[in-house]
Formats: structure tokens, sequence, C-alpha cells
């Protein structure tokens, strides 16, 4: 449940957590946003986001590459059905 989990993570990073939660929570974020077919979101956490090195960076990176490539290719991002996530 992408969207679900999107509304979660998005409340708990409103609150004080320690580093390593945070930098989980906003990756789990990027995520559950491109699961859930929102590359809108994932492109905007994915340039707002503190520097937490270069891996975590080119793995948000990647995500943000899936959303381009696929609405390159498709014209949407792919996002399965229901019964599917």
């Amino acid at each position: 449940a992408p969207e679900l989990a999107v509304r979660h993570l998005a409340r708990a990073l409103e609150g004080e957590l320690s580093d390593p939660l945070r930098k989980e929570a906003l990756r789990l974020k990027v995520q559950a946003e491109y699961l859930a077919g929102d590359c809108q979101a994932v492109r905007h956490d994915g340039g707002s986001l503190p520097d937490y090195g270069a891996a975590f960076e080119l793995w948000i990176r990647e995500w943000v590459d899936r959303c381009d490539f696929e609405e390159a290719r498709y014209k949407a991002p792919l996002v399965p059905d229901a019964p599917f996530r």
C-alpha cells in the first residue's frame, strides 16, 4: 500500500527522528512515491534531500531515472493494479 506508506512516512518525518531513522524514512518515502506512481513527488523529494553521501544520492537518483524512463517510453509511470502491488 504505497499511498498509505507515503502518508505515514511523511507524518513521521515531521517529527523528531535520529539521523539514521530520518535517512531511512526518506529513502522509503521516495520508493513508496515511485510505487504509487507519483513521479512528481519522487523528483521533488529527490531534489530536496539533505546530503547523505554519494551512495544515498545514487539510490535516490535511480528512482528519478526510472520515472524519467517510464514517462519517456510509456508516457506515464507504470503502476501495477492493486492486487499486484
